[in-house]
């Protein structure tokens, strides 16, 4: 307890940047904070209830790697995110990270064409029912957007992970065309109801750690790869940019908010940069209700800094 105690006293610091190596990735720095304090409270989704520690963080992120390894993917190929500000992003982002694959990562609120840009020639897409139902019309999916998005905290406690088949294997026509007209080869969802010719992002997720089929090395991923590419509301596209790029994207809105181990701050709108922030400095990160808003966020979690898309500022 005392050892652990001192761990974490001597993390109290602005923007942890001292400790991160230049080799670090983004799925190091993850797995190197929650090595060293796995039950420090890292996030915290006012959507979907969960509360997360570091420990719990890196495991998510480990198993969903090693998940998208053991369907056949390989560090390099791209993996297409349009997800909302929730948890699953988070999730995403970093088994990206931690697998070596280059991310695509779309606004909530891009268009079709957004959509289909940031899919062509990915080997996944991973998206939100809730989304998809809203613009079933527009991206050819009519006839999944009758679907109800239910959210449950328990899914995390998932440790066990069917083999399930290729895309190929089975599935109906229909769906298997909509997929296709995005670009991308095999299509994940975030939501609870099983969908023909689809995988479930929690059946995809292998809890076995070292000892899973498809382990994730982290030595094969380095500073100098590509990490994300970002896919705005508007059509705009960045990057790509490195891992090393990231951190140092996050490092510096740590520093232009001096934040702490101690801070909360809540994420106003999902950012790689943000998220790095948050990783290295070891501050606890909020992801805002989508009905209730960032500001009443910050209100209801003691909030000391606001990120959003043009920085961070403490509040």
């Amino acid at each position: 307890m005392a050892a652990s105690l001192a761990r974490f006293v001597s993390s109290v610091r602005p923007a942890a940047t001292a400790g991160r190596s230049s080799m670090s990735t983004l799925g190091t720095v993850l797995a190197d904070a929650a090595a060293d304090i796995p039950a420090k409270d890292i996030l915290r989704d006012l959507s979907q209830g969960y509360k997360w520690t570091l420990g719990d963080f890196d495991r998510h992120a480990t198993a969903l790697a090693s998940g998208l390894l053991e369907l056949g993917f390989a560090k390099g190929d791209v993996v297409a995110a349009w997800l909302p500000n929730n948890a699953e992003n988070c999730v995403v982002q970093l088994a990206a990270a931690k697998g070596g694959f280059l991310l695509h990562q779309v606004d909530a609120g891009a268009a079709k064409e957004t959509v289909t840009a940031a899919a062509a020639g990915a080997a996944v897409l991973i998206f939100d029912p809730a989304l998809e139902a809203a613009a079933a019309a527009e991206i050819n999916m009519d006839h999944l957007g009758t679907r109800t998005y239910q959210s449950d905290p328990s899914w995390a406690a998932h440790v066990e992970t069917p083999r399930i088949a290729g895309l190929a294997e089975r599935g109906d026509a229909q769906t298997k065309a909509a997929v296709s007209s995005l670009g991308a080869t095999l299509a994940i969802t975030t939501g609870w109801e099983r969908v023909e010719g689809m995988h479930n992002l929690r059946h995809v997720m292998c809890y076995g750690g070292e000892n899973a089929a498809f382990p994730v090395d982290a030595a094969a991923v380095g500073a100098g790869d590509a990490a994300v590419v970002s896919f705005g509301a508007d059509g705009t596209k960045t990057g790509p940019l490195t891992h090393k790029q990231v951190l140092d994207s996050g490092a510096k809105l740590a520093k232009e908010a001096a934040l702490l181990s101690t801070d909360t701050g809540v994420l106003a709108a999902p950012s790689v940069a943000g998220l790095a922030a948050s990783l290295t400095s070891l501050a606890r990160l909020v992801l805002p209700s989508a009905t209730d808003g960032a500001e009443a966020a910050a209100a209801a979690e003691g909030a000391t800094v606001m990120i959003g898309s043009a920085g961070a500022q403490r509040l």
